[in-house]
């Protein structure tokens, strides 16, 4: 059993950093409201925003909408009183993002992920770019609070550690250590789908939930988990890797060293695979004709294509697939009970064959009479969320220091 002593001075900083994050979060509010939300008397949420204006941290507006009585004065975070940097390495694109204090984009940089010789190659390149991305956006160097960074794999965040990503072929590279040896500010690494929830929840579309599961589904599958504002990680980081959940144990074998794993059911390479197995094997389907007669042109995108003309061994591939997701979704649905699920990366994009039958799978598999009213909804920040996640994601860390 795990105790923790709350004292008098634990106490009110927590309250300062919920007085804060309210104002990030809802801002522009007004004290009254504020102590609604983080359930504070008036007068003790007046001496703590009066100790944020102090530290150059909030500011009046000016008056807001009467309700009745005296218009109250509206309070909202600076914006430029800090900034942070996200990186999301994607697998085609590195994109890199600068912030302010209200999660607006000040700057952004899209460059095309490069075939790296090594991790310090990666680094210094990464480096470079976030140095000219700070120069060419003219912030104040010394209002940066750090820079995030997002990569696919198993992280440990605490020591900035890749523990193990398969689609980066790294194992056991300290990635904050290389980056912090190189740049100036403070460094964070994070799960790059942990990052996309996290903008997701704060700025997305998980906006006014509480228990939020994001799916991503791209070449790989991934997952995480908010509860109540924070990330859960689960005792070793794991939570959320809905992708190493085995749904068929006679399936291949995942990168992972796994058989039958979801992401190597059911991912966009997955489906591109059997896809080209199936024409490898001589079975009759238009997907070859749509790839040009060249079965390395096929990719998720085509399979799906082909699934809406009537192609039946392209409708086997994608309804098996998104069959498999529904029954993986329907599990963790029912042992976390979240009320809302984002689903984020490139199979959402193909329209209402998608959500149609993804929601029609996740109905069919999840426990009957379980009364859960879940949100199926797609994400809403695009592919500037991860990069995004990280810039929420040092904001926070910055709110526990006050």
């Amino acid at each position: 059993m795990y105790y923790q002593r709350v004292d008098k001075f634990l106490l009110a900083r927590s309250n300062k950093q919920s007085v804060f994050r309210c104002i990030i979060n809802e801002g522009p509010i007004n004290k009254s409201a504020i102590a609604s939300k983080v359930g504070l008397t008036i007068p003790s949420v007046m001496k703590i925003v009066d100790s944020l204006d102090e530290s150059g941290l909030v500011r009046n507006i000016g008056k807001g909408v009467s309700s009745g009585g005296k218009p109250p004065m509206m309070l909202e975070v600076i914006p430029d009183s800090h900034y942070a940097l996200g990186i999301d390495i994607g697998l085609s694109e590195t994109r890199y993002i600068i912030g302010d204090m209200q999660k607006n984009i000040i700057a952004k940089y899209t460059t095309r992920s490069g075939n790296y010789d090594s991790v310090d190659e990666l680094v210094e390149s990464l480096s470079c770019n976030v140095e000219k991305l700070v120069e060419r956006s003219s912030i104040d160097k010394k209002r940066l609070l750090g820079v995030g960074i997002g990569a696919p794999g198993l992280i440990d965040c605490n020591t900035g550690e890749v523990l193990f990503s398969p689609h980066l072929s790294w194992k056991n590279i300290n990635l904050r250590e290389k980056f912090s040896e190189r740049l100036q500010y403070p460094v964070y690494i994070e799960n790059v789908t942990k990052n996309v929830a996290r903008a997701e929840y704060d700025i997305g579309a998980g906006r006014g939930a509480k228990y939020v599961f994001n799916l991503n589904l791209g070449r790989g599958i991934a997952g995480a988990f908010v509860i109540d504002g924070n990330i859960y990680y689960g005792a070793n980081g794991l939570c959320g890797e809905i992708g190493h959940l085995t749904v068929n144990r006679e399936g291949p074998m995942c990168k992972c060293g796994n058989y039958g794993c979801l992401e190597v059911m059911a991912s966009g390479e997955a489906i591109a695979q059997q896809a080209k197995d199936a024409v490898a094997r001589g079975v009759s389907s238009r997907m070859l004709e749509m790839a040009n007669g060249s079965a390395e042109n096929i990719d998720a995108k085509l399979v799906f294509s082909a699934c809406e003309l009537g192609d039946e061994p392209a409708k086997m591939i994608v309804e098996r697939a998104l069959e498999y997701i529904g029954i993986a979704l329907a599990g963790v649905l029912v042992i976390f009970d979240v009320e809302r699920v984002i689903i984020t990366g490139g199979l959402t994009k193909n329209g209402n064959l998608f959500w149609d039958t993804i929601k029609a799978n996740i109905i069919k598999h999840l426990m009957k009479y379980s009364g859960m009213p879940v949100d199926i909804v797609p994400a809403a920040l695009g592919d500037d969320a991860a990069a995004l996640g990280a810039i929420c994601h040092i904001i926070q860390q910055y709110i526990m220091t006050l």
